[in-house]
């Protein structure tokens, strides 16, 4: 149990370390964006992205208003940070999450957008993003978060996803994990009892992508309870 707090919190400090380093980089390109100095972003992309992009020349006036017109959409208004992770096996890739204020079509929605950092050098570069266009209040969600015994579970279910949310309670561990447009309520044994799903402390860790086996209640089948999981 003390060995599961400390990594924990070791990790925390690590992601928070990295949550600074790449929000540092998300806010000076946004600003780049906002200054519409596409130059000046671009230098903030990783050498995959300006590639993919077909951007590693100086672009040209008309590539230039394609950049903004591409970036314009995910660009926020004003955001909040949800996660800041590691790839697994790797301290060179990472995704930040964030709950963006966006506009569209006038109206001003919160989005889901996640963002991969790829390090090049010393310096972190973004690279490709992805965004929900189902709106933060529009999610699917668990009825209830209640903890119940295992009995109350029955249908078998497979789901994987980002883990969005950790509560490490006495009797059990309820992972939040988001599957597109879905969030699943999903219940482990205590910390005590993770080994028996063969996960170390860090594989839970906000912001981690991990599959999870196990059942499902017929009534709700945005609540499980996992008798396997592997992270992703």
């Amino acid at each position: 149990m003390l060995v599961f707090a400390a990594v924990a919190a070791v990790a925390e400090a690590q992601n928070a370390l990295l949550a600074a380093d790449l929000v540092k980089i998300f806010d000076a390109h946004n600003a780049a964006i906002k200054a519409k100095d596409a130059d000046k972003a671009l230098t903030m992309r990783s050498s995959a992205f300006r590639k993919s992009r077909h951007f590693e020349k100086k672009p040209s006036a008309l590539e230039v208003q394609m950049y903004l017109a591409y970036v314009a959409d995910i660009t926020p208004v004003s955001y909040q940070v949800e996660y800041a992770a590691f790839d697994r096996d790797s301290k060179t890739k990472a995704s930040l999450g964030i709950v963006a204020k966006l506009t569209d079509d006038g109206v001003e929605k919160s989005r889901i957008v996640s963002f991969a950092f790829e390090k090049e050098g010393v310096a972190w570069k973004m690279g490709q993003h992805e965004f929900w266009m189902v709106d933060v209040d529009g999610m699917k969600r668990p009825k209830s978060l209640a903890f119940e015994q295992k009995t109350a579970f029955t249908e078998s279910w497979e789901t994987s996803g980002r883990i969005v949310k950790v509560d490490a309670q006495g009797e059990y561990t309820l992972v939040i994990v988001r599957d597109n447009d879905s969030e699943l309520a999903v219940f482990l044994p205590n910390k005590a009892g993770l080994a028996e799903l063969q996960l170390k402390p860090e594989d839970l860790d906000v912001g981690n992508t991990i599959q999870f086996s196990g059942l499902v209640q017929k009534q709700d089948t945005l609540r499980m309870w996992a008798t396997k999981a592997t992270r992703l």
